[in-house]
This record gives structure tokens, C-alpha cells and sequence, in this order.
């Protein structure tokens, strides 16, 4: 990962959508805006820089044991890509986690059996450059990227 340098005007624009976005959301999980991950906490900074699926640099992340999305200002261009990514990592990935507990892995077998959300997934894969992705998170990219589609009219 390269530093990034974000305005700090731009980083309180990503801040407050993702505080207006949140705002209306009942128990959403705690969520930080930093200009990119070189400042997450160590661990989880090692984690991004050791995973292929985050070259370059992710625009958000979803961090289960801290209960926490990450939001990375630097990857970010605009209000309606910040507004995006909040609710992909908070209803998309958080919510799966919510909604489904300790039936996340079953479920996402489950769905991985459908034609759509497989075909998505590979389309995942093939954008990030992975196709030795795990299945499952494949799978659950594809349910939170649904998530965030609009329905067809």
C-alpha cells in the first residue's frame, strides 16, 4: 500500500456521510473514517497489507471481532461512493452476520448454489484479480454487493 494523502476536508465529507448513512440505521457496528489503512491498528494493518484481495487499497472493511467498519478516505472519491460503501460493509457484511449468527458459513454454501450469486461471485474474482478467492467470501462479496444493487423495474 502507498500513503495517501486526503485533504482533510475531504475526509470530514466521508466522515459525515458515513455519519448521515449511519445515523438512520438501527444497531449498526461502530464506524471509523481514516484517510487509508496504514492507519489502522497494527494487527489489523498487517492483515491489509499481507491480503492480495486488498492491493492497492481497499475503500472499506468490515472487522467482525471489533465489531467496526473501516472506511478508507483515500479510496474513496466522492459522497455517493462513501454513502455506498457504508452500506455495504454495514448492511451487506455486518447485516449477514447479524441476520444469520452461526449459520453464516451454511448460508453461504447454500447460496453459493444459485446461479446469480455464483455468477457475481466469479465476476468478483475476476475483477479483483483472485481466482483463488475463498468460495465463501466470494459468495458473501456477492450477497453484499446485492445488497447494495437497485431492484430491476
Amino acid at each position: 500500500m502507498q500513503p495517501h494523502a486526503v485533504a482533510p476536508e475531504h475526509l470530514n465529507r466521508v466522515r459525515n456521510v458515513a455519519n448521515d448513512v449511519a445515523s438512520g440505521l438501527r444497531n449498526a457496528p461502530k464506524i471509523e473514517v481514516l484517510a487509508s489503512p496504514d492507519e489502522l491498528p497494527p494487527g489489523l494493518r498487517e492483515r491489509v497489507r499481507s491480503d492480495p484481495a486488498e492491493a492497492g487499497m481497499p475503500d472499506g472493511m468490515f472487522v467482525p471481532g471489533r465489531n467496526t467498519v473501516y472506511l478508507f478516505a483515500g479510496a474513496i472519491p466522492d459522497a455517493r461512493r462513501a454513502a455506498w460503501v457504508v452500506m455495504h460493509e454495514v448492511a451487506g457484511h455486518y447485516g449477514l452476520r447479524g441476520l444469520l449468527g452461526n449459520e453464516l458459513a451454511p448460508s453461504l454454501r447454500r447460496a453459493s448454489r444459485n446461479d446469480t450469486v455464483a455468477q457475481l461471485a466469479e465476476a468478483i474474482e475476476r475483477d479483483r484479480g483472485e481466482p483463488d478467492m475463498d468460495p465463501l467470501r466470494a459468495t458473501e462479496e456477492a450477497l453484499a454487493a446485492l445488497r447494495n444493487s437497485k431492484p430491476s423495474q
